[in-house]
């Protein structure tokens, strides 16, 4: 069989159809590519070969950096393992675990019925305008929570015609980093090249593709963090601007709960935002987080700036070397949430494996040469092609869980078939459930 994506891809939204990860499974796909174009070739330098498929790789090794050793991704983790584990041992009293995790994935992403499109000019005029507003959410019954707030972006043209309206999600985040991870690297393999017409020209035509992304409405649900923080910063420069929101967005991925509720809000002074903001912070909405922490910074220090103790500083939150200290200790944490099962080794064995990422990689991602040290470590994911086929003729989930309740490791091919057999067994359950 071919391999697909599970029901739970779409808070890794792929802007491209040759590649994506895989949250459920933890794998990333290659489509593009044959497992044959990657044997030889090395991920840890800035060696101007092969771009394309280093930059390919780039953006979702992002991904899975973020999902593996973010303190937001290592609560996930934790939901999608005691979901396995719960399927697993059939226990129904904790079958609510797998309707949990959707919910949460859901929250996460927003779907798409949050984003407004209008109708606009085919070549609509640049740069946007922005209007930030807010809106609510609905229970898994249909009714509206007011208390739970959602932050919108809605777009116009430059001659103010609507474009679009979207949601500020961790999905928008996580495609925020991987976009600048993608191009960092891909600005650094052409600044190698030793031609200076040759560099020069491919240098502009990055800025050129760059730009294109940021002003097409396709994009905009994974653009949108980008445009705020430019447009706060009155920033033109779209290589910083994507610098900053990396550094930012992995700032509230990484942001415990208890620190989220007690940092210092922005202050408006328009009674229904002020109550909204304090509804955003009592759920730990990551939108309103990064606009929080990027507004406060800039009204405190200034436009156009990137420091991480200064951004922490600006909310009235931990010094850098304290912060860490408390996310690590809620990552190790999350090891005794997990319930017991098959699959209890398998999430403690990755939970400790993103805490020794989270050390190398650093609060907001930026600790120096840190993708060089995991490339050159053991911390790499699992990856698959577009020639890979897995044999499921003789697949058989008892098989599988005898040797994960033994300690064996499963093959590449069974993890796989394991968790495609899981994610289905996930999506009955869920459409069993309020009949």
């Amino acid at each position: 069989m071919k391999p697909k994506k599970s029901s739970l891809h779409r808070v890794f939204p792929n802007t491209n159809v040759a590649a994506y990860y895989d949250p459920l499974s933890q794998i990333i796909t290659l489509s593009k590519y044959n497992a044959a174009d990657f044997k030889e070739l090395d991920l840890a330098t800035f060696d101007s070969k092969n771009i394309e498929k280093r930059v390919l790789f780039e953006h979702e090794f992002t991904h899975w950096l973020d999902h593996v050793s973010t303190l937001w991704g290592q609560k996930s983790i934790a939901s999608i393992y005691n979901a396995l584990n719960a399927r697993a041992i059939g226990k129904i009293e904790e079958f609510w675990r797998m309707k949990s995790l959707f919910t949460n994935f859901g929250s996460d992403n927003f779907f798409h019925y949050f984003t407004e499109e209008y109708e606009h000019p085919e070549n609509p005029k640049t740069p946007w305008r922005y209007q930030i507003t807010s809106g609510i959410r609905f229970s898994h019954t249909g009714m509206p929570e007011y208390n739970k707030p959602i932050l919108f972006l809605r777009f116009n043209c430059a001659d103010n015609l609507p474009l679009i309206r979207v949601p500020l999600s961790v999905a928008s985040i996580l495609e925020s980093n991987a976009i600048y991870a993608e191009f960092f690297l891909k600005i650094m393999m052409t600044k190698s090249i030793e031609d200076a017409v040759e560099r020069n020209l491919k240098l502009k035509k990055i800025q050129e593709e760059w730009l294109s992304i940021l002003y097409d409405k396709d994009f905009a649900l994974y653009t949108v963090i980008a445009h705020l923080t430019s447009n706060l910063n009155n920033q033109s420069e779209v290589s910083f601007t994507y610098e900053i929101s990396a550094g930012i967005g992995t700032i509230i991925l990484n942001l415990p709960d208890e620190i989220f509720a007690k940092m210092e809000t922005v202050k408006i002074k328009i009674d229904e935002w002020d109550r909204r903001i304090k509804e955003f912070q009592n759920i730990n909405d990551k939108g309103f987080g990064y606009y929080n922490l990027l507004k406060n910074y800039i009204d405190k220090g200034g436009q156009n700036k990137y420091s991480l103790e200064d951004i922490l500083s600006s909310s009235n939150l931990p010094q850098k070397e304290k912060l860490e200290e408390i996310i690590i200790e809620e990552m190790q944490a999350n090891k005794h949430l997990l319930i017991d099962g098959p699959f209890k080794e398998m999430a403690i064995t990755l939970i400790d494996k993103g805490i020794e990422i989270f050390k190398i990689r650093g609060i907001d991602g930026k600790n120096k040469d840190f993708r060089q040290k995991l490339l050159d470590s053991d911390f790499f994911p699992k990856l698959i092609f577009g020639d890979t086929i897995f044999d499921d003729t003789n697949f058989n989930i008892s098989t599988i869980l005898k040797k994960l309740n033994s300690g064996e490791k499963l093959s590449l091919e069974e993890h796989y078939l394991c968790f495609d057999f899981y994610d289905s067994k996930f999506n009955e359950f869920i459409n069993a459930c309020g009949i």
